[in-house]
C-alpha cells in the first residue's frame, strides 16, 4: 500500500522511568491490599507446615520411646501340665513371641508394645502384637519364684513353667 505524500512518522513517545527508594520505617509502595493478603497466606501456610512437621515428629519420637522388648527374665520357652495345653508351648523372645499351633508348627508374631506393672501376684506384662493387620494383647503374670511361673489373668489356676532344655519355637533369623 503506497504511503501518501503527507504521511510522516509519528514522534517517538518519551519513556520516563522513576525510581523511588524506600526509606527505613516506611512501607513500600508496592504493598497493595491483595499483596498483603498473599503475604499473610504464605506466612500462615509456613506456620501450618511447621506445626505439621512438629506433630509428626512428636508422634514418631513417641513411637520410638515405646518399649517393644521383653526383659531377659521372661524370655524362653514355657509349658504347662494342664490337660488342654499339655503339648502346647509358647516362646517369649526379645521382640517376638511364638505360639505352638501344631506338633511341628508355630505362629510367630512381632511385638509392638510391652507394658509392665507390679501386682500382688507378680509382675503383669501386657504384650501387644500384630497378626494380619489386627492388634492383639497377650497378658500374663510372671512370678520370679523359685520356681519361675507364668499365669494368665483369665486362667490363674493354670501354671506355666520354663522349659529347661534348649528347645525353641522361633526360626533362626539368619
Amino acid at each position: 500500500m503506497p504511503l501518501g505524500a503527507g504521511w510522516e512518522l509519528p514522534a517517538q513517545p518519551s519513556v520516563q522511568m522513576r525510581w523511588k527508594r524506600d526509606l527505613p520505617g516506611q512501607t513500600p509502595t508496592s504493598r497493595t491490599p491483595s499483596r498483603e493478603r498473599t503475604i499473610q497466606r504464605q506466612v500462615l501456610l509456613a506456620l501450618v507446615a511447621l506445626a505439621t512437621v512438629g506433630v509428626v515428629g512428636l508422634a514418631f519420637s513417641a513411637r520410638l520411646l515405646v518399649d517393644r522388648t521383653l526383659p531377659l527374665s521372661v524370655r524362653g520357652v514355657w509349658r504347662t501340665d494342664g490337660e488342654r495345653y499339655a503339648q502346647r508351648l509358647f516362646e517369649l523372645a526379645g521382640s517376638r513371641l511364638a505360639f505352638q499351633v501344631s506338633d511341628s508348627g508355630a505362629a510367630v508374631h512381632s511385638i509392638t508394645r510391652v507394658r509392665r506393672s507390679d501386682t500382688e501376684a507378680g509382675t503383669l506384662y501386657q504384650v501387644e502384637y500384630r497378626d494380619q493387620g489386627q492388634t492383639y494383647e497377650f497378658s500374663f503374670v510372671y512370678w520370679a519364684g523359685p520356681p519361675e511361673e507364668i499365669r494368665f489373668p483369665h486362667q490363674p489356676f493354670m501354671v506355666w513353667t520354663r522349659v529347661t532344655d534348649r528347645r525353641t519355637l522361633l526360626p533362626e533369623l539368619f
